[in-house]
């Protein structure tokens, strides 16, 4: 059982995190000592420079690494205990020390986190003919308001490369002047007339997209 790659899959760990989380730095790894089940077993995360994780659990009584949690067909009321406790530690560390990276953009990601913190809602890939586009939708009633699609550029505008873009819906009249500046397209793929494609390559600042997230988000509500 690999927890730690289904746990941290698609996650990158934020190292100015780490110290004040209280990993302690020795040489180049980051080490989390923690003991559980009254002390009975002692569990050890050591984080490298390149973001690689591993983990093991001792048996404090026997001074010896215990394996049996990751044995599939070992179901036994102890072993799952142990499972359930070191799966809770694993995703405290993915909730305070990482960042969620679903897209080939460092802003996609970044504004996805954004939605991810304020909203609760995550990315979900639900087209069966691609794995890079991805609908947010508003918890409330499940109408989208955010969709990052991977394109090439030249679907927008001019140029040869493939780009995250972000649909947002936003009023007409807004729209209209938006498109009189740079950085703001017709929407691809969706209604121009209430939605719009902004290109994630940070020509437009975070900032300025989290508030068009916000209002696309409350025009769904």
């Amino acid at each position: 059982m690999n927890f730690i790659e289904n746990i941290f899959s698609q996650s990158k760990i934020i190292f100015l995190k780490l110290e004040p989380y209280g990993f302690q730095k020795q040489n180049d790894k980051y080490i989390l000592t923690k003991n559980i089940l009254n002390d009975q077993l002692k569990v050890i995360i050591e984080i490298n420079q390149n973001g690689n994780i591993n983990g093991k659990i001792y048996d404090l009584a026997f001074q010896e690494e215990y394996i049996n949690y990751r044995i599939k067909n070992q179901n036994g009321k102890f072993v799952n205990m142990v499972r359930d406790e070191y799966k809770s530690i694993l995703e405290d560390i993915r909730k305070n020390c990482c960042e969620s990276q679903y897209f080939s953009s460092m802003q996609a990601n970044r504004l996805t986190n954004y939605i991810i913190n304020k909203y609760a809602t995550y990315p979900e890939f639900v087209f069966s003919s691609s794995k890079t586009d991805a609908i947010f939708r508003n918890p409330k009633n499940n109408k989208w308001f955010g969709l990052i699609m991977r394109v090439n550029k030249n679907k927008i505008t001019t140029g040869n490369t493939n780009v995250n873009i972000l649909n947002i819906k936003l009023a007409p009249d807004k729209i209209e002047k938006l498109l009189n500046q740079k950085g703001y397209y017709k929407a691809y793929h969706m209604n121009k007339k209430n939605w719009l494609t902004i290109i994630l390559d940070d020509l437009i600042d975070d900032d300025k997209i989290y508030a068009y997230i916000d209002e696309s988000y409350n025009l769904t509500n």
